[in-house]
């Protein structure tokens, strides 16, 4: 079971790469998904306040993928960003580009809407909000 309102990115990315093109899909995925996961996981993995949290024992492997993605993370949203544009071409339309960009848009807006209800406490959805929140979806 999923805290109430954390599918929220899992949904447009599913949306964006089966329903838009192949460059919207990239674009809101491989660039603005991979590269701001990179960016949040090379500040969690570096903080000893975060990394605290874990047993001593278990402290090494809890902390696996935040290091992989914070080193994968570095080149892999350039790599997407040079695909992206490639399959643009040399001249796209502004509608392109335009819809491009609320694509990668949404991404960091889902992920935020998903950090916001998994973090901060405070923020997380009652479970009527959340049934409702389903159900309107």
């Amino acid at each position: 079971m999923f805290p109430p309102g954390t599918q929220g990115l899992a949904n447009w990315c599913e949306e964006v790469s089966s329903r838009d093109s192949l460059v919207a899909g990239l674009a809101a995925t491989n660039y603005a998904v991979e590269g701001a996961t990179g960016e949040w996981s090379r500040i969690l993995y570096d903080s000893q306040e975060y990394a605290a949290q874990f047993p001593e024992s278990t402290r090494r492997g809890s902390l696996r993928w935040l290091q992989l993605h914070a080193a994968y993370d570095d080149t892999h949203p350039w790599e997407a960003l040079e695909i992206v544009c490639t399959l643009l071409g040399c001249s796209p339309k502004a509608t392109e580009i335009a819809h491009i960009g609320e694509c990668i848009k949404r991404s960091y807006t889902a992920m935020r809407i998903l950090a916001d209800r998994c973090v901060q406490p405070g923020l997380a959805l009652q479970p009527q909000e959340g049934y409702q929140a389903a159900v309107a979806a």
